[in-house]
């Protein structure tokens, strides 16, 4: 069955118990995101596309839920989630649990670290920190970074990008060779902003040491626990059961 015969079955379904009045009144939940093609983000339309936004409308369709979403950066949403104004994250990492977020029980993708560059960089692959000394990488504020990365973050030098539009900003630092190198958890958002703007020609992946890196949905620990654990049912039963592949979705989405 297709993500999209999915996701219309279940809004299907959802209709024809709303029209018969068998509906309760939903409980509002609000998602913080930040903008990350091909995960979630704003089409040339100004409306919010992708699948992970389509996955997140599905758990709404068979759910007693709402969901309401607001755009941050990576700093603000951390901050508005301590605050308990928002109540989920599109997007969090095990770097990212703290004592006001707990991820969601399974992670809904795994992707395998890289390091953006410039084409014309030498390397392909960086087997030690030393290949990477002198060097500034452009990352995310307050962002999840990989493993190799972090565990080597007092030798290395990084340039934050606090903007809700960071990812984008990134590439220009990059192409404007204002940093030398990349990185964001998730290679695929880079590789679809390389071929949507047609500059896939001008930068290419570098691979880094390191496991896969694991993406998760994030609640804050001031959502009521009854409700966190029937969320965690109904992801786990799309991924599961239904066995959605965001990670193939993700991939090879294309708006």
């Amino acid at each position: 069955m297709s993500f999209k015969y999915l996701i219309n079955f279940f809004l299907t379904i959802s209709f024809l118990i709303n029209g018969y009045g068998f509906a309760k009144e939903k409980k509002i939940i609000t998602i913080g995101y930040f903008v990350a093609p091909t995960f979630i983000y704003e089409n040339d339309r100004q409306q919010l596309v992708g699948p992970l936004y389509d996955f997140i409308r599905t758990i709404e369709s068979i759910s007693d839920y709402q969901f309401v979403f607001e755009k941050f950066n990576h700093t603000r949403m951390s901050h508005e989630i301590k605050l308990g104004h928002i109540q989920m994250m599109a997007m969090s990492a095990k770097q990212l649990e703290n004592e006001y977020v707990i991820n969601s029980e399974i992670p809904f993708m795994k992707d395998k670290p890289y390091l953006i560059a410039r084409s014309d960089f030498k390397l392909n692959k960086i087997t030690s920190v030393k290949q990477l000394e002198n060097l500034t990488i452009g990352i995310k504020q307050d962002a999840a970074i990989s493993n190799f990365l972090l565990e080597n973050k007092s030798k290395l030098k990084f340039e934050t990008s606090a903007s809700t539009e960071s990812i984008y900003l990134l590439i220009l630092k990059l192409l404007g060779k204002r940093v030398d190198l990349i990185h964001g958890y998730s290679s695929h958002v880079f590789i679809y902003l390389a071929r949507k703007n047609k500059i896939s020609d001008k930068i290419k992946l570098v691979e880094i040491p390191g496991e896969y890196s694991a993406i998760y949905f994030g609640f804050s620990k001031k959502l009521d626990i009854s409700d966190r654990d029937k969320l965690n049912k109904l992801i786990k039963y799309l991924l599961l059961e239904k066995k959605i592949n965001l990670t193939e979705q993700i991939k090879n989405w294309d708006d």
